[in-house]
């Protein structure tokens, strides 16, 4: 009976450790969540395999939309977000030409060059927030994400450690 649920157990383990190495790997977005954004258009930069793809994000009536720009060079590092707006500027639409991408709103247009975009954007996104530049942080929720990862961690260890003692005694019976 001890071994069946020491297997239990591990298995248990196993599934929490996995959900919190989930939690931990990046993820595509630095700003806004991209659980609620829709997809409003993509380019692919001619000659190669990187797409930009643009969207547009809604969590609900108490917030505004904001706009995510992300790249994806088709390669191991999957989409990464380069250009993040909340309110405003709103973004209308990206345009994909060879070596460089621009990114065009209401009344302004930003261009990037591909280099740009691999060395640093796909690092520290650009980030608006109503009208205005920021400057280099961490959304709130990414924290406790990162948090509620480590904890999960933490309790798969523990939980495992204390199968491998039931396992242990169950062969060691007295």
């Amino acid at each position: 009976m001890r071994k069946a649920s020491a297997l239990l157990q591990c298995i248990l383990a196993l599934l929490l450790a996995i959900w919190g190495v989930k939690l931990l790997l990046p993820d595509r977005n630095v700003w806004g969540n991209p659980q609620f954004e829709t997809l409003m258009m993509q380019c692919q930069i001619p000659s190669t395999e990187a797409v930009i793809r643009l969207y547009q994000g809604n969590a609900g009536a108490t917030v505004a939309y904001w706009y995510s720009v992300t790249f994806d060079n088709g390669k191991f590092l999957g989409e990464k977000q380069i250009f993040y707006t909340y309110a405003y500027p709103s973004i209308q639409s990206i345009d994909c030409r060879p070596d460089e991408v621009t990114v065009l709103a209401d009344e302004q247009s930003w261009t990037f060059s591909l280099k740009e975009i691999k060395n640093q954007l796909i690092n520290q996104p650009i980030e608006f927030y109503r009208g205005e530049p920021q400057q280099k942080s961490i959304q709130p929720l990414r924290i406790l994400t990162l948090s509620f990862g480590v904890l999960l961690e933490l309790i798969s260890l523990w939980i495992l450690s204390r199968s491998f003692k039931q396992f242990g005694a169950s062969q060691n019976p007295e």
